[in-house]
């Protein structure tokens, strides 16, 4: 069972009895580089919604790495926005949607906020294949046929540097 939507609309309860400078989605099975936050803080500045365009995402178990190329959104882990678009953020995940990052973005486009999806830094990689309840998205699955091959952590190392690490 996908419990995302659910575990975010708790989370919302939250924000609502504060004041906030900008919501960001931190996912436990992600990896965020150093001073993400302020990165993230930073590339909102002026707009409704940032994000990371074009995921990479890396299988750790079976060493795979994938370059999604989601250009109309970013992943959810990679978003940070206002809190003038927690009601439709909200909505979102109350219609219990599996995709909730391609929904919300779809909406946001269809109200003409202003949107800055970016690729010109990787600010955090989707990793998939750790322990615990298995994911959504792509590059969870046995599926894997488009994912690259890394076995010798080259492209690892490439995106996390030193921390590449943690992950062997």
């Amino acid at each position: 069972m996908n419990t995302q939507a659910s575990n975010m609309l708790s989370g919302l309860e939250v924000i609502n009895k504060h004041k906030v400078e900008a919501i960001l989605i931190i996912e436990d099975d992600d990896y965020y580089k150093p001073k993400y936050i302020s990165n993230m803080i930073n590339k909102l500045q002026g707009f409704d919604i940032a994000g990371e365009q074009n995921t990479i995402y890396y299988n750790v178990s079976r060493k795979l790495w994938y370059p999604n190329a989601n250009r109309l959104h970013a992943s959810l882990f990679q978003i940070a926005f206002t809190e003038a678009l927690l009601p439709i953020f909200r909505n979102v995940c109350q219609e219990s949607c599996k995709f909730i990052d391609m929904r919300f973005f779809r909406r946001a486009w269809g109200l003409k906020c202003k949107i800055n999806l970016f690729d010109d830094v990787r600010f955090s990689v989707g990793m998939k294949g750790l322990g615990g309840r298995m994911g959504i998205g792509f590059g969870h699955r046995a599926n894997t046929v488009k994912m690259k091959a890394d076995p010798e952590l080259v492209k690892l190392k490439e995106l996390l540097g030193k921390d590449y690490i943690y992950y062997t």
